[in-house]
């Protein structure tokens, strides 16, 4: 409850504070929060009482229950006459009894032995580890999710602001060329140059707002949070984030990924499952004790206690021996053997899968390394070509049409660059996932 309660106060607090978000924050927001979470963690709630449903079979079981009846007719027997003196082959039909019986029971059995129940308690254990395995599965996939959204908002936001500076920069080109062209300094030509590539650049800076605001609300989306609530990322580290991922070492091993463990664990619970049919051959001992008392009555006046009650009880053992049953159990048994080669297949496919995804995202994140340096190499020679044409230009040597062609080709170097950027980080995001280091290189618990 203290831990409710102090989540809570966190919640509310970054909610309303405005306070900044790390990657870690949101996907331990969405570990707390997403309903796939939710989901996940109640599957295994259902599973821990499916668990204690199949243990508490073999557990004593104690019912009672009370039969009243009412005879309109009583029940007529056939009594031989010869038992009377009369002649042989001749019955006397009589009645026998009261109008009114009752008899109340109380009965305690015990499952002493049964192959499929012993069975059954270890396949519920496996189940339910099976479902701890899905809830990491669930976080895994929320991760992974999470990290290439968060780095999505992040790279547009950066990418905004770029082009918020460019659009100043413009602007007071633009306010310079009209007052040179108004002192006779300047062509209406070199301000109208100016003025289409404001105008275009101003029609990116809307788009790449609204690209802001969707790539925000499919983080909110893939944390589980209302998108109506409103928070800022960690923006200050970038250069340190694009270090660390150009720096990361690259594996190539995918035995990390949980659905191997899933898969595992859903061949054993197979072998389970074909072990409980061949048990219900063997078998089934119970015992079982029953203390009963009934009454009869003409009168309908159980209820009176100078009237006598009689009781009687009994113990037995009971074994069911199964002989023949149409060779279903066989057949049965035969078709999950069947499934279970199936699950071994499916193994050996995905295993095949996780190498050849392995390679393939390790050679979409090398090569996306090599053309975001390349990348990043054009942005630095586009933005001393600006500089230079720029401080020409100011000098009188250079032409405003060297500068508008220098400021477009910089705009369109800082664009590759930030597009290249965001491919390299969700190939990076797709090299984790796919080697099943998604949780342990972005959240730490």
């Amino acid at each position: 409850m203290k831990k409710n309660v102090l989540w809570l106060l966190f919640l509310s607090h970054f909610l309303y504070g405005q306070n900044k978000m790390s990657l870690q924050q949101c996907i331990d927001y969405a570990l707390k929060n997403h309903p796939n979470v939710t989901k996940a963690e109640l599957e295994k709630q259902i599973g821990k009482y499916q668990m204690r449903e199949t243990v508490g079979m073999g557990l004593p079981q104690l019912n009672a229950d009370l039969d009243v009846r009412h005879f309109v007719e009583l029940p007529t027997s056939l009594i031989p006459a010869a038992a009377f003196g009369g002649p042989p082959g001749v019955f006397i039909p009589v009645k026998f009894g009261t109008k009114n019986n009752a008899q109340a029971n109380i009965q305690l059995s015990q499952l002493i032995f049964d192959g499929q129940y012993f069975v059954g308690i270890e396949a519920s254990k496996l189940y339910y580890q099976l479902l701890d395995k899905q809830i990491l599965k669930t976080q895994e996939d929320l991760a992974g999710n999470i990290a290439k959204a968060y780095y999505a908002v992040i790279i547009n936001q950066k990418r905004l602001d770029i082009l918020n500076s460019n659009l100043s920069q413009l602007d007071t080109t633009i306010k310079i060329l009209t007052s040179l062209k108004n002192n006779g300094m300047a062509e209406s030509i070199d301000v109208d140059r100016v003025q289409v590539s404001y105008n275009n650049l101003k029609t990116e800076l809307e788009k790449a707002k609204k690209l802001v605001d969707l790539s925000f609300n499919l983080l909110k989306f893939q944390m589980g949070m209302d998108l109506k609530q409103s928070f800022e990322l960690e923006t200050d580290n970038l250069d340190q984030k694009i270090s660390e991922v150009l720096s990361a070492s690259i594996s190539t091993n995918g035995s990390k990924r949980i659905e191997f463990d899933l898969l595992q664990q859903q061949i054993k619970l197979q072998k389970k499952n074909i072990q409980r049919y061949q048990f219900a051959r063997l078998p089934g001992i119970y015992g079982y004790a029953s203390l009963s008392t009934q009454a009869q009555r003409n009168e309908f006046n159980f209820w009176d206690t100078k009237k006598q009650w009689f009781g009687f009880g009994l113990v037995g053992i009971q074994i069911k021996v199964p002989i023949f049953d149409g060779l279903v159990a066989h057949n049965r048994i035969q078709a999950e053997k069947n499934r279970l080669y199936t699950y071994e297949q499916d193994l050996k496919i995905f295993k095949q899968a996780v190498d050849f995804e392995v390679t393939n995202a390790e050679t979409q994140f090398i090569n996306s390394k090599t053309t975001l340096e390349i990348q990043k190499r054009n942005l630095e020679l586009a933005q001393e070509v600006f500089r230079v044409s720029k401080q020409k230009y100011e000098k009188g040597v250079g032409s405003n049409l060297e500068l508008v062609q220098a400021q477009t080709a910089l705009e369109q170097a800082q664009i590759n660059y930030y597009n290249t950027l965001l491919e390299t980080y969700a190939a990076f995001v797709d090299l984790k996932k796919s080697t099943g280091e998604i949780l342990s290189t972005f959240y730490q618990k």
